[in-house]
Protein backbone atom coordinates (compact mmCIF):
# COMPACT_ATOMS: atom_id res chain seq x y z
CA UNK A 1 0.00 0.00 0.00
CA UNK A 2 1.47 3.42 -0.90
CA UNK A 3 0.50 6.65 0.57
CA UNK A 4 0.70 10.26 -0.94
CA UNK A 5 -0.71 13.70 0.15
CA UNK A 6 -2.74 15.61 -1.59
CA UNK A 7 -4.72 18.94 -1.19
CA UNK A 8 -4.39 19.17 2.98
CA UNK A 9 -7.53 17.16 3.98
CA UNK A 10 -6.99 14.29 2.10
CA UNK A 11 -4.19 10.94 1.47
CA UNK A 12 -4.18 9.26 -1.52
CA UNK A 13 -3.88 5.93 -0.40
CA UNK A 14 -3.55 2.32 -2.86
CA UNK A 15 -4.78 -0.17 -1.26
CA UNK A 16 -3.94 -3.93 -2.73
CA UNK A 17 -6.56 -6.29 -2.17
CA UNK A 18 -6.92 -9.81 -3.53
CA UNK A 19 -3.37 -8.84 -5.68
CA UNK A 20 -5.26 -5.74 -7.41
CA UNK A 21 -4.31 -2.43 -6.40
CA UNK A 22 -7.56 0.15 -5.37
CA UNK A 23 -6.88 4.18 -5.05
CA UNK A 24 -8.48 5.75 -3.04
CA UNK A 25 -9.05 9.10 -1.18
CA UNK A 26 -8.73 9.13 2.46
CA UNK A 27 -8.76 11.31 5.84
CA UNK A 28 -5.67 11.08 7.38
CA UNK A 29 -8.00 9.50 10.68
CA UNK A 30 -8.45 6.77 8.29
CA UNK A 31 -5.68 5.62 6.61
CA UNK A 32 -4.47 2.97 9.31
CA UNK A 33 -8.04 1.33 9.97
CA UNK A 34 -8.19 1.20 6.08
CA UNK A 35 -4.81 -0.21 6.31
CA UNK A 36 -5.29 -3.08 9.58
CA UNK A 37 -8.57 -3.73 7.40
CA UNK A 38 -7.33 -4.23 4.22
CA UNK A 39 -4.29 -6.69 5.90
CA UNK A 40 -7.26 -8.34 7.66
CA UNK A 41 -8.97 -8.70 3.98
CA UNK A 42 -6.13 -10.20 2.25
CA UNK A 43 -5.32 -12.67 5.54
CA UNK A 44 -8.97 -13.56 5.52
CA UNK A 45 -8.74 -14.13 1.51
CA UNK A 46 -5.54 -16.10 1.92
CA UNK A 47 -7.39 -18.41 4.37
CA UNK A 48 -10.45 -19.19 2.14
CA UNK A 49 -7.94 -19.96 -1.26
CA UNK A 50 -6.43 -22.75 1.33
CA UNK A 51 -9.53 -23.99 2.51
CA UNK A 52 -11.51 -23.73 -0.81
CA UNK A 53 -8.44 -24.80 -2.90
CA UNK A 54 -10.57 -25.57 -5.83
CA UNK A 55 -12.50 -21.88 -5.90
CA UNK A 56 -10.91 -18.99 -7.81
CA UNK A 57 -10.31 -15.50 -6.00
CA UNK A 58 -13.46 -14.41 -7.03
CA UNK A 59 -15.45 -17.06 -5.22
CA UNK A 60 -13.67 -16.77 -2.25
CA UNK A 61 -13.47 -12.62 -2.51
CA UNK A 62 -17.25 -13.64 -2.16
CA UNK A 63 -17.75 -16.00 0.19
CA UNK A 64 -15.25 -12.98 2.13
CA UNK A 65 -17.83 -10.78 1.31
CA UNK A 66 -20.69 -12.22 2.29
CA UNK A 67 -19.42 -12.54 5.93
CA UNK A 68 -18.27 -9.36 6.18
CA UNK A 69 -22.05 -7.79 5.04
CA UNK A 70 -23.81 -10.59 7.50
CA UNK A 71 -21.94 -9.19 10.28
CA UNK A 72 -22.07 -5.34 9.11
CA UNK A 73 -26.24 -6.13 8.63
CA UNK A 74 -26.20 -8.06 12.16
CA UNK A 75 -24.87 -4.47 14.04
CA UNK A 76 -26.76 -2.36 11.75
CA UNK A 77 -29.81 -3.97 13.19
CA UNK A 78 -28.78 -3.95 16.16
CA UNK A 79 -28.55 -7.79 16.93
CA UNK A 80 -25.31 -7.81 17.43
CA UNK A 81 -23.52 -7.02 20.91
CA UNK A 82 -20.37 -5.04 19.43
CA UNK A 83 -17.75 -3.53 20.75
CA UNK A 84 -18.28 0.41 19.71
CA UNK A 85 -14.34 0.20 18.19
CA UNK A 86 -15.09 -2.92 16.38
CA UNK A 87 -18.38 -1.69 14.72
CA UNK A 88 -16.96 2.06 13.34
CA UNK A 89 -14.34 -0.57 11.74
CA UNK A 90 -17.08 -2.68 9.90
CA UNK A 91 -18.31 0.53 8.80
CA UNK A 92 -14.89 1.68 7.41
CA UNK A 93 -14.43 -1.35 6.24
CA UNK A 94 -18.19 -1.17 3.91
CA UNK A 95 -16.71 2.86 2.88
CA UNK A 96 -13.42 1.12 1.43
CA UNK A 97 -15.65 -1.84 -0.36
CA UNK A 98 -17.61 0.67 -1.88
CA UNK A 99 -14.92 2.94 -3.22
CA UNK A 100 -12.86 -0.25 -4.44
CA UNK A 101 -16.15 -1.63 -6.62
CA UNK A 102 -16.84 1.96 -7.96
CA UNK A 103 -16.19 1.80 -11.61
CA UNK A 104 -13.34 3.61 -12.92
CA UNK A 105 -14.07 6.58 -15.35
Amino acid sequence: MSTSKTDGEFLSLTVTLGGRPYPLRVVPEDEEPIRRIAKELNDKLTDFQETYPGRDKQDCLSMLLLIYAVDLYKVKDGRAAIDPKIGRSLTQLESTLKAALEPKN
